[in-house]
C-alpha cells in the first residue's frame, strides 16, 4: 500500500499508484490526486488538518522490501518487525536479482538489504537500486558489521546502517529506524513538493516578483520581466536590483534592504520610481520581506504597477485648482470607492476637513438608502445605459444631520475605457429648493382645497341667496309688503355671512401655510386673555393654569388661540347630535369653563362641554370637517400654525368629559 520508488529520470506516479482501499468510493482514478489542491501524496499516508490550516501526513502503513537469501532469517525478522510496529509490513525477497523488478512492481516506501548474499553483496544492489530509485530509503541490514562497510554503504547512497540483531529486542530499535527513514524521506518529498508549487505560482504570479539578496537579482518572474521590458526573467537575473530605482538616494533603499536581510521587519507599502530596461519611468506599488532562497537569506520584493494611476494623479492635480473654488462641492473617488479628491465646498457641505475625508469611504458621508442610491447609479454608467446620471440622496454630516444633496456622477476617464477606475461627481445643497418644493406641493394641495370649497362649499350658501332673492322678487310682484319680505331677507342675511365666514377662514388657512415671522418669547396666558376678549364668548368661562411661555410669531399665534378658544366656546355647548337636544345641554345655570392649561411639553385648551367623539378625534384637523354648523377650518387653521411652528396639535378628552386641545411645543 505504499507509494512506488520513483525511477530516475522517470515521473513521479506517487498519484497513479493510490491504493484501492483509498479509491474505493472516491471516483479518484489513476493520476488524480485526493487533495483538492492538487498535492499528490503516497496514499499509504493519512491526511490531517492542522489548527493552522495546512495539511499533514502519518504513516498508515509502511510497506518494507527485505533481500534475505536466508528465508529462516527473513522470516524471523519479519515476523518481529511486524510484532514490534504494526504500521510495518514487510514483504521477503530472497534473490537479490529480482528485487529491482518487485520495487518495479510493488508500492514500497523502504528496502530492508543484507550485505552477503551468493550473487551480488548488499552494497552492489544498493548500487542497482540508486540508479533506478535515487530517493527510497534504503537500509544495510548485515551480520558482518565493519567500520569499512558502513563507510561504503553510506558512500554508495545507504539511508542508514544497522548490525542484525543477537535478541528480539533489538528489532524494536530497527523498527524505529525504518519508520524515521521513512517519516524523513516523506517529509523531504513533500518538502520538494511544497517548494515546486510556491515556485511555480510565483513564476506565474500575475504581479511583479523579485528575490534578490541586496546587489543582485537571483530571481524574476514573467510579470517582473514585463513591468521592466525584459525580453525574459533571465535578463534580470544577476543584475543590481537598485539600477532600475529612479532615485538618487540609493543608499537609503540599500540601508533598508540591509535591514531585511538582518531581521525579518517586512517593508510597508510604499510607492517607488523605477527605470526600465528601455528607460522608461514607471510607479509600482512595493512590499517585501525577508525569505530563505537557495539555503541563504534574501529579499522577496512585490510590485504593483500603478504607473497609469499616477499620470492620473498628476493631471487630477492639474485640475484641483480649477474645481477648488466652485460653488458646487466636487469630488473623485476611486475604484474601491474612497475619496481621492475633495474641493473646499465640498468639506464645507460635509462638515469633514480635506484630510479627514482622502482615504475615506464615501459611504461614510450618506446614509444607507443614499448609498444603495449611489451604488446603483454607478453600474448604470457602468453598463453603458448613459454618460452620466443624476441623482438625490440623503447624506450624513460630520455632526450626524441628514440632509438633501443632489449628485451628479459620471465615471472616471482611463486610457483604454476598459478598467473601472472610479467616479467624478459633483455635490449640490438642495436643502432650500426642497423647502420650496415641499411649500410648493403645500401650495397644491391648498389650491385643490379651495378649489372643491369653492365648487361646493360656496356654492350652497349662494344657492340660498339666490333663491330666496328669487322669492322675494315674486312676493314683491304679488303685492307683498315690506313686512313680509323679512323672512327672505334673513335667510339672505344668514347665507351671506356664511359665505363671509368661509371666505375670511380660506384666506387665514391660506396665510398659514407661509413661513412663520420672527419669533419672540410669547406669555401665554396674556395672549390667550387679550384673544379671549376680542371673541362673542357667549356666557362661557375663562380659567388659565400657569400654561408658560412659547417662542411663536406673535400674530400667528393668537390666531392659533382664536380658533382653539372660538371651537371650545361654539362647539363646548354643542354635540354632535340634533340641534333640539344640544339646547338642553347648557342651559342658563349650565355654563361652559373653557380652561388654559401648561402641560409638560406645551399647553393645553380644554372644555367641559359635550366632548369629541372618538370616532371623530383623528379627523378634527382635517379642512372642512365639522361636526357642527361651521366652516370646518377653525381647527385645520390650528394644525397649519402649529406645523409652521414645528408644533404638534393632538385632539382628546378632558377630565371632566369635554374636548381637549393639546398642542406639544417642545417636539
Amino acid at each position: 500500500m505504499g507509494s512506488a520508488p520513483v525511477r530516475a529520470g522517470g515521473t513521479d506516479p506517487v498519484g497513479d499508484r493510490l491504493s484501492r482501499t483509498q479509491r474505493r468510493g472516491t471516483g479518484v482514478g489513476p493520476g488524480q490526486s485526493l487533495i483538492t489542491s492538487g498535492t499528490a501524496y503516497p496514499s499509504r499516508w493519512a491526511m490531517a488538518d492542522t489548527s493552522e490550516g495546512a495539511v499533514t501526513a502519518s504513516v498508515a502503513e509502511v510497506d518494507v522490501l527485505h533481500v534475505e537469501d536466508d528465508p529462516a532469517f527473513a522470516e524471523v525478522a519479519k515476523q518481529f518487525l511486524e510484532r514490534c510496529d504494526e504500521a510495518l509490513a514487510v514483504t521477503t525477497v530472497t534473490d537479490p536479482a529480482t528485487a529491482l523488478d518487485r520495487l518495479d512492481e510493488g508500492t514500497f516506501d523502504c528496502v530492508l538489504c543484507d550485505y552477503v548474499m551468493p550473487e551480488l553483496t548488499g552494497i552492489e544492489l544498493l548500487e542497482d537500486v540508486r540508479d533506478a530509485f535515487p530517493d527510497i530509503p534504503f537500509i544495510l541490514f548485515t551480520g558482518k558489521g565493519s567500520e569499512s562497510v558502513a563507510s561504503d554503504a553510506f558512500s554508495a547512497g545507504a539511508t542508514d546502517y544497522f548490525e542484525k540483531p543477537d535478541d528480539a529486542s533489538e528489532y524494536e530499535l530497527l523498527a524505529e529506524r525504518i519508520a524515521t527513514v521513512v517519516e524523513k524521506h516523506h517529509t523531504e518529498w513533500r518538502l520538494a513538493r511544497s517548494e515546486e508549487r510556491y515556485r511555480r505560482l510565483i513564476e506565474t504570479a500575475p504581479v511583479p516578483i523579485v528575490v534578490h539578496r541586496g546587489d543582485e537579482i537571483l530571481f524574476a518572474n514573467e510579470a517582473a520581466a514585463e513591468f521592466l521590458s525584459a525580453e525574459d526573467p533571465g535578463e534580470l537575473v544577476g543584475t543590481d536590483p537598485l539600477d532600475y530605482l529612479a532615485t538618487d538616494d540609493r543608499e537609503v533603499v540599500r540601508e533598508r534592504v540591509g535591514k531585511l536581510l538582518a531581521d525579518e521587519t517586512a517593508v510597508d507599502s510604499l510607492v517607488e520610481e523605477y527605470v526600465d530596461v528601455d528607460g522608461n519611468s514607471k510607479h509600482a506599488r512595493v512590499a517585501g520581506g525577508a525569505v530563505e532562497y537557495g539555503g541563504d537569506r534574501a529579499v522577496q520584493v512585490m510590485l504593483r504597477d500603478v504607473t497609469e494611476r499616477r499620470a492620473y494623479e498628476r493631471e487630477l492635480e492639474r485640475y484641483r485648482q480649477l474645481v477648488g473654488a466652485m460653488g458646487d462641492g466636487i469630488y473623485a473617488l476611486d475604484a474601491e470607492g474612497c475619496f481621492e479628491m475633495v474641493n473646499e465646498r465640498m468639506t464645507a457641505l460635509t462638515g469633514y476637513g480635506r484630510d479627514e475625508l482622502l482615504g475615506q469611504y464615501a459611504g461614510h458621508v450618506m446614509t444607507d438608502e443614499g448609498l444603495a442610491t449611489v451604488e446603483s447609479a454607478i453600474q448604470s454608467l457602468v453598463d453603458g445605459a448613459a454618460g452620466s446620471v443624476t441623482v438625490e440622496v440623503m447624506a450624513r454630516n460630520a455632526d450626524g444631520a441628514e440632509v438633501p444633496r443632489e449628485l451628479n456622477l459620471t465615471l472616471q476617464s482611463t486610457a483604454d475605457d476598459e478598467r473601472f477606475a472610479g467616479t467624478v461627481g459633483v455635490v449640490r445643497d438642495i436643502t432650500e429648493r426642497r423647502a420650496r418644493e415641499q411649500e410648493l406641493r403645500a401650495q397644491n394641495e391648498r389650491l385643490e382645497a379651495f378649489a372643491e370649497i369653492v365648487g361646493h362649499d360656496l356654492r350652497n350658501p349662494l344657492g340660498v341667496v339666490s333663491g330666496h332673492a328669487e322669492l322675494a322678487r315674486e312676493r314683491a310682484a304679488d303685492g307683498a309688503s315690506g313686512e313680509e319680505l323679512i323672512p327672505q331677507l334673513e335667510a339672505i342675511e344668514t347665507a351671506v355671512g356664511r359665505m363671509t365666514s368661509l371666505t375670511e377662514d380660506l384666506l387665514t388657512l391660506a396665510e398659514q401655510g407661509e413661513t412663520v415671522g420672527d419669533r419672540r418669547p410669547v406669555a401665554v396666558d396674556e395672549a390667550v386673555r387679550e384673544v379671549w376678549s376680542t371673541l362673542d364668548t357667549d356666557g362661557a368661562t375663562l380659567a388659565v393654569a400657569d400654561p408658560g411661555c412659547v417662542r411663536a410669531d406673535p400674530t400667528r399665534f393668537q390666531q392659533l388661540l382664536a380658533n382653539l378658544l372660538e371651537n371650545a366656546v361654539e362647539h363646548g355647548s354643542t354635540s354632535s347630535g340634533p340641534e333640539v337636544d344640544d339646547a338642553v345641554e347648557h342651559g342658563p345655570e349650565d355654563e361652559l369653563t373653557v380652561s388654559v392649561v401648561g402641560t409638560e411639553d406645551g399647553f393645553a385648551v380644554t372644555d367641559d362641554g359635550s366632548g369629541i367623539p372618538s370616532d371623530e378625534r383623528d379627523r378634527v384637523f382635517e379642512r372642512g370637517h365639522s361636526t357642527a354648523a361651521s366652516t370646518g377650518f377653525g381647527l385645520a387653521i390650528v394644525d397649519a400654525v402649529a406645523e409652521a411652528h414645528g408644533w404638534t396639535a393632538t385632539a382628546g378628552e378632558s377630565e371632566s368629559g369635554g374636548a381637549r386641545f393639546h398642542i406639544h411645543t417642545d417636539g
